[in-house]
């Protein structure tokens, strides 16, 4: 079954652009590409979110709650700064990547999308370090995690991929993501 990847940015032309892109490539995955405006962006049974800072600041978070959408965040660059707590925000939304400006061109898209598709993540190394240190200086509380919470979070801070996670620890594709 193809995925079904939806594209959601505050600019129309660039979302048109990034699907051309896609369609023209064939990106060597199994997908259905669809541009949608805001308020259709998850009532159309997406599996992957396209999308950009202002869009997904714009979408109500209950609306996520009943989707399992993942969110690639494409991330422009138009602001200062990310901050890691609209960035916790994010990752509860659905939030699985982000595309920094840095390494904003078509290849890596390309990696991104095959990555989320297979069920990892696309965060660098350093975003992940930094959104780490934010919950300590937030005083997030680590005794309200599970045991088994902490332990995938220090899987993935040590830079284990979803997968392998998911084998050594005999868990679902799901349980790993909503970690």
């Amino acid at each position: 079954m193809p995925s079904r990847i939806a594209i959601c940015c505050c600019n129309t032309l660039f979302s048109e652009g990034i699907k051309r892109l896609m369609e023209e490539d064939g990106m060597g995955i199994n997908y259905r590409i669809t541009i949608s405006h805001q308020e259709e962006a998850l009532n159309t049974k997406t599996d992957i979110l396209i999308t950009d800072f202002h869009t997904l600041s714009a979408i109500s978070p209950d609306a996520f709650l009943s989707h399992k959408t993942g969110i690639l965040l494409l991330w422009t660059g138009c602001l200062p700064k990310l901050e890691e707590e609209r960035l916790l925000e994010f990752i509860f939304k659905g939030l699985v990547g982000i595309l920094l400006p840095e390494e904003s061109n078509f290849p890596q898209l390309k990696k991104a999308l095959k990555r989320i598709v297979s069920g990892e993540l696309w965060f660098t190394r350093q975003k992940l370090k930094e959104l780490v240190f934010s919950m300590k200086q937030a005083k997030v509380e680590v005794s309200q995690l599970t045991k088994r919470e902490i332990e995938i979070v220090a899987l993935i801070y040590n830079g284990y991929r979803n997968k392998e996670i998911m084998k050594g620890l005999s868990l679902a594709d799901h349980s790993v993501k909503k970690t």
